[in-house]
């Protein structure tokens, strides 16, 4: 360094000035060094809100039981951007407030709560759509009973009251000319299930396969496998209780379309060929879109964070965010506060009055 004063003829009294600042030649852009250990400290939380949410829905459908998680999980998050909005607040009552410091020491908080609430929100909605549309059904309708070749003239819905899974025999077919309907936003689709030989005026109106927005109103029937050319028809059993009541009210105008036919007790079925395989498949295939979802939102959370890193880091190269001063009072009820939920702030102040270099940590 003698070697640099010489060189541009620095005075004794230059070179004291400038030895006794804490002026430095390494670059700012050591504010963005990244390690595995710094970004899992930041990231663990919203990764571990997403995949506890997901599971919880997907298994239980528990939103109390969710909502305890998340709340133990988003409270240090909360409280360390609260902290700092409250430090901020008081430090514009009694003090200017430094923006540079606000800006970066808020980037962190402020974004890993913006993440948790993220994750929450995509681990609920995702394990909601699962648990409604699959995990349901098969979790109710295996501890159903399952019923084969069953003759639609002979068997009444009473006797099925336990049936989840259903096949029936050749001699069984849906009358799909016969459909009912009832139409609120979407069209409710309901058409009977009849044994062929049996007389229209005899037969028995109180097997139905249903479907949603797939069938004139009244007309033709065109839900689930109406198309697979099959010796036997199948279904599922609708097991939940707002479809079965839009079902129920369909069925109720299909009875009254078509001269007043008596529909009692009416079951329900989602119109599969082969029931047990469908709902086997559709399983697997939700298996695989949770383990997808375990492995994409953990990534793209993990990669979020290095970008907002790199913008971090612009923003301290071009002097628009620094650590140089606290946006907390280093005393008083926020300061403690301050100390317990953002350590790392008030550590880094102890080290820049303890070192006569600034350090620049994003982490």
């Amino acid at each position: 360094m003698s070697g640099l004063y010489n060189d541009f003829k620095v005075t004794a009294e230059q070179r004291r000035l400038l030895s006794s600042r804490t002026f430095t030649l390494r670059p700012l852009n050591s504010s963005g060094h990244l390690s595995f250990i710094k970004i899992l400290l930041n990231t663990w939380q919203p990764i571990l809100i997403f995949v506890l949410s997901l599971l919880i829905f997907i298994k239980t459908d528990s939103m109390p039981l969710c909502g305890v998680v998340l709340f133990s999980l988003l409270i240090f998050p909360v409280m360390e951007l609260a902290v700092i909005l409250i430090g901020i607040f008081a430090a514009a009552i009694w003090a200017r407030v430094q923006w540079k410091a606000v800006l970066y020491w808020s980037w962190w908080p402020f974004w890993k709560l913006t993440a948790c609430a993220t994750a929450a929100c995509l681990g609920i909605y995702f394990g909601e759509y699962l648990w409604s549309n699959v995990y349901f059904t098969y979790s109710q309708v295996s501890k159903m009973q399952v019923y084969n070749d069953i003759n639609a003239g002979n068997v009444t819905s009473v006797r099925l009251q336990d049936a989840g899974i259903i096949t029936f025999e050749p001699n069984t077919k849906v009358d799909r000319e016969m459909a009912g309907c009832f139409v609120n936003g979407d069209t409710i689709c309901v058409a009977p299930i009849v044994e062929a030989d049996t007389p229209a005026d005899s037969r028995l109106y109180d097997l139905f396969m249903v479907g949603t927005g797939c069938c004139d109103c009244p007309g033709d029937f065109r839900c689930g496998d109406w198309n697979q050319l099959s010796d036997n028809i199948g279904g599922i059993r609708i097991v939940d209780g707002e479809a079965v009541k839009a079902y129920t009210l369909a069925a109720e105008e299909f009875s009254a379309t078509y001269r007043n036919k008596a529909v009692k007790s009416p079951i329900f079925f989602e119109w599969k060929n082969h029931p047990t395989d469908t709902l086997k498949d559709r399983v697997t295939l939700a298996n695989k879109y949770v383990f997808l979802a375990l492995l994409i939102v953990p990534g793209l959370t993990l990669l979020s964070f290095v970008i907002l890193n790199g913008i971090l880091e612009l923003l301290v190269w071009f002097r628009f965010a620094g650590p140089q001063d606290l946006p907390l009072p280093a005393d008083g009820m926020i300061g403690k506060m301050g100390q317990r939920f953002l350590p790392q702030m008030y550590n880094n102040k102890a080290e820049q009055e303890n070192d006569a270099q600034s350090k620049y940590i994003v982490f």
